[in-house]
């Protein structure tokens, strides 16, 4: 146990200090040195590529974390697991791979009236998914050894490190930007050989195939396996990244470019929901297990209660701040375009926070399969919306059409899990959080303007967070929350 405890802590860290330097990244050098344009073309190539990867591969990227104790055992080097892994991805990613390359000219002719220059640049697109499935492919294989710090260090802060230094030698003029799109692809190829290094450091790295361990009903249960993987990860990919595909070509690479750093404005509220869910999620395991519906109950209003306070608090110093951020923001008044894609991603992450943690729940019930159901209806939904809200309302449009999926979706997580179990996530200090909210929301515009804008948001972010700590605290909103805080009081006057 103690070498997860050290391993998850280590690997936490790396991804505060990754988000931390993706934020300086995203926020101030991309807007500083590269255009819209720019910035949207690079989304464009990432997006598509895992598109590619997770379509090609079959489920192979995800086969490590189902199948390592089946292939464990050290003495005969894992029975070839590594080497099994890369031949199964690439020979599907070869073969997949090959149709969708025989069939491009079809399906990137989407993009020729708005984006006709990102037809040229479909080889990196190429590159990067290759460069992509063999950093899962090697960070699959460390988890079953119970190594995740170093990959995620590699990943979190040296990958973004190495972009932020690529950004700068192209702001000094040493080389083009097709040069600086390149190096960033190769960026993730560099990432994939230090993690060769670190195999062979640890001293698992094993080079060997042993067909005769691959009996026909472990390759039967390999491949339902990983085309179940293959249709989830598919239906999840296009939740995350369709808008990026479809906004180049329904508008152009520049909307792309400051819808991305709206959006990332936006998903700020994310951060504590995954931490939440990460540790809630053993926890129902176990209740399920032991068929505890009371436990599951409680656990899902508890999450759900304390990810809408912190949800409701955040996206209050946000939207309260908005104009100000963007003045602060190097070619901020380009980037303003985006001020309605912060709102309405940032009102999705709040609604997915009020539904507390029903994902984790239904994944960990014997209704598991619903989960990836729903994923699919996700899906199906966000490509409806986007296509009728973007030739409407353009990026803004893209934005809500994520809004208004994502409530769908909760509303039938919501629907089953109540059908199903009489499970639900709310409680009356739900509604007192929102109506604290929307309280805040209009006396904050009697606060004075100042001409300083990091004067008006020390102004509007202590107002903010001095009312949630006196109603929420002293209201008792949630016991969870108030114990925190008072713990740490304690500890400050104890020093």
């Amino acid at each position: 146990m103690g070498i997860i405890i050290r391993q998850s802590l280590k690997a936490s860290f790396a991804g505060y200090l990754g988000t931390a330097i993706g934020a300086f990244n995203i926020l101030w050098l991309s807007p500083k040195f590269l255009t819209p344009s720019q910035i949207g073309l690079i989304s464009w190539i990432e997006s598509v590529g895992l598109l590619l990867l997770i379509l090609c591969n079959w489920g192979g990227a995800n086969l490590s974390d189902k199948f390592f104790p089946m292939f464990k055992d050290s003495e005969k080097k894992h029975n070839g697991l590594l080497s099994f892994l890369f031949i199964y991805s690439y020979a599907c990613f070869l073969f997949f791979g090959l149709i969708f390359y025989l069939t491009q000219d079809i399906w990137l002719s989407y993009y020729t009236e708005n984006a006709p220059e990102n037809q040229a640049y479909f080889g990196y697109v190429w590159l990067y998914a290759i460069f992509l499935l063999q950093i899962m492919l090697l960070e699959s294989y460390l988890r079953g050894h119970l190594r995740i710090a170093i990959p995620s260090f590699f990943r979190e802060v040296i990958l973004r490190i190495l972009i932020i230094i690529s950004i700068l030698f192209y702001a000094l003029h040493y080389f083009s930007f097709d040069f600086l799109v390149l190096i960033r692809v190769f960026s993730y190829g560099l990432i994939g050989i230090l993690l060769w290094f670190y195999l062979k450091n640890l001293q698992i790295l094993y080079i060997t195939f042993q067909p005769t361990f691959l009996t026909k009903n472990r390759l039967k249960e390999i491949f339902t396996y990983s085309t179940y993987i293959l249709f989830a990860g598919a239906g999840s990919i296009v939740v995350m990244k369709i808008d990026t595909i479809m906004i180049p070509a329904m508008l152009n690479n520049s909307a792309l470019g400051i819808y991305m750093i709206a959006y990332f404005l936006g998903s700020v509220l994310d951060i504590p929901r995954k931490a939440i869910s990460q540790i809630s999620t053993p926890i129902i395991s176990q209740a399920w297990k032991e068929n505890n519906l009371s436990l599951i109950q409680k656990i899902y209003q508890k999450s759900a209660l304390n990810q809408f306070i912190i949800g409701c608090f955040l996206f209050l110093g946000i939207w309260l701040n908005i104009d100000n951020i963007f003045m602060i923001m190097p070619n901020g008044k380009v980037y303003m375009e985006g001020k309605w894609v912060v709102f309405f991603i940032a009102l999705t992450r709040v609604v997915d926070m009020a539904t507390g943690i029903s994902t984790e729940i239904l994944i960990q019930s014997k209704y598991f399969r619903f989960n990836f159901w729903s994923i699919i209806i996700l899906s199906i939904l966000m490509i409806i919306g986007n296509y009728i809200f973007i030739p409407i309302y353009q990026i803004t449009g893209a934005a809500f059409a994520t809004f208004l999926s994502f409530v769908l979706y909760n509303l039938i997580k919501f629907a089953f899990l109540y059908a199903k179990f009489g499970l639900q996530p709310f409680h009356i200090n739900s509604l007192k959080v929102l109506l604290l909210s929307i309280f805040i929301y209009y006396t904050s515009s009697f606060l004075p303007i100042f001409s300083s804008t990091f004067l008006n948001i020390c102004m509007r972010s202590s107002y903010i967070t001095f009312m949630y700590a006196l109603v929420v605290i002293f209201g008792n909103f949630s016991e969870d929350l108030t114990q925190i805080i008072n713990n740490i009081l304690n500890k400050s006057k104890n020093k």
